[in-house]
């Protein structure tokens, strides 16, 4: 059935059973609100759509009245901008301020980006960085490393673009350390309990740093010389220098962290003698180090190695014999940071060979970027069947893919092409396929 009714003096055709708030939005006259979603009922009502019904004393919320023949409504008037400015004021008032931007919730740290930003704005560096030290007490590492999903959902982009939300961690950071600043990171009273974390890598250390800030006694036993795991041994000195590094270590380690190096679960220790040693509780977090194999003939060849043995090698300075032309095969990051380390040991011509499109490598595109602005060569949808040796280093075969139609999840799967192999020679063959524990 359809009733007629005048809103803000224009007449309307509207069907019975529904509300002010509906008929005005079809008429598309726009009244404020709030807490109104349909098929909802509010837990608390905002009354800020409230309007003017002629015949009625008091104001109407005209998200829940419904339409009447003949009723003649008001959406605008000085009384209606009074009192919704009057509960506002109370709604801004009472508002516990608790919800999160896009940028927080896309970081995977869930950091307070708003929070340090707001520090940073203010000049309160130190709280900037203490803020950030509540959800990752990796600040200065991160702040060159970061894949900086935060500025990828920046509601600044949609006016011009995003903050260097990034670069502002990295800043404070960098503030504090070259001042040498004590951020007093303060701990809860000893508890008495000792926790033996192996592993003093991103994962241990952080296990230890916020098992320190609860008053617990913690000894890091780390397999390696120096603290950091793939921050150190994974990631190129080009992206986070070592004396950066070290600043990072020494302030997790001066909250009372005690280190054992060269100690190796199962080869110095077991977790049965740290229980004997009287360690109330272990955690363990000894990274993903061994890499996928490849699975092809000449894999064991020298001169052959993956990604993760050879930056490890690269972080000791013990790389030798690289030659003058190499190929990484992978797609990921760690691929392309071994295609970059390669160009700054001096190998002339580097390839990075990939069995997909360039769309398909799992790299992030600014990673990418950069690799090819240096200089790095992309060979993309060919795989690697057989290296041998060669007159002149090493023989890669390679065989031309191509890419197979979507499967039920949209997914387009590589596949060889018959017939379509060729040779390239290379001097070093590194591959990056994944890693595992």
């Amino acid at each position: 059935m359809s009733l007629n009714l005048v809103i803000d003096g224009q007449e309307i055709v509207a069907q019975q059973g529904i509300t002010i708030l509906e008929a005005a939005k079809r008429a598309d006259i726009s009244i404020p609100t709030l807490c109104y979603v349909k098929g909802k009922f509010p837990e608390k009502a905002c009354e800020l759509c409230v309007v003017e019904v002629e015949g009625e004393s008091e104001f109407q919320r005209a998200c829940m009245v419904q339409i009447k023949e003949g009723m003649r409504i008001v959406t605008n008037s000085d009384a209606l901008s009074k009192h919704r400015q009057q509960r506002l004021a109370i709604l801004a008032e009472t508002h516990f301020g608790d919800c999160k931007a896009p940028c927080n919730l896309t970081c995977p740290g869930q950091i307070n980006v708003q929070g340090y930003i707001a520090h940073v704005a203010k000049g309160e560096y130190e709280e900037a960085v203490r803020l950030v030290m509540e959800r990752n007490p990796f600040p200065f590492s991160v702040g060159r490393v970061c894949p900086r999903f935060c500025e990828t959902r920046c509601r600044r982009i949609l006016v011009d673009e995003p903050v260097s939300i990034n670069h502002l961690k990295r800043f404070v950071a960098d503030w504090c350390m070259t001042r040498n600043v004590d951020l007093k990171l303060t701990c809860d009273p000893p508890t008495g309990k000792r926790i033996a974390v192996i592993g003093g890598g991103p994962a241990g250390l952080t296990a230890a740093y916020y098992l320190a800030r609860k008053g617990h006694d913690i000894t890091v036993f780390e397999a390696m010389p120096k603290l950091g795991g793939m921050l150190r041994y994974g990631i190129p000195s080009y992206k986070i220098p070592r004396k950066i590094l070290d600043y990072e270590t020494n302030v997790i380690l001066a909250m009372g962290i005690s280190v054992k190096f060269n100690q190796k679960l199962g080869t110095n220790f077991t977790i049965d003698d740290l229980q004997k040693q009287g360690f109330d509780a272990t955690f363990v977090g000894v990274g993903a180090w061994a890499p996928q194999p490849l699975d092809i003939p000449g894999a064991s060849l020298p001169g052959v190695m993956s990604a993760t043995e050879f930056l490890r090698l690269v972080a000791q300075d013990k790389v030798k014999g690289l030659g003058r032309r190499a190929a990484v095969f992978g797609g990921n990051n760690i691929a392309l940071e071994a295609a970059r380390s390669l160009l700054r040991l001096g190998v002339d011509e580097v390839t990075v060979v990939f069995p997909k499109s360039r769309t398909g490598m799992s790299a992030n595109q600014r990673v990418l970027n950069e690799a090819e602005g240096e200089g790095v060569q992309f060979l993309m949808v060919a795989s690697p069947v057989k290296i041998e040796h060669g007159s002149n280093g090493l023989d890669v075969e390679l065989i031309r893919m191509r890419l197979t139609e979507p499967d039920k999840r949209g997914i387009r799967h590589p596949e060889p092409i018959p017939g379509s192999s060729n040779f390239i020679q290379v001097d070093t063959f590194i591959y990056s396929l994944g890693q595992m524990a």
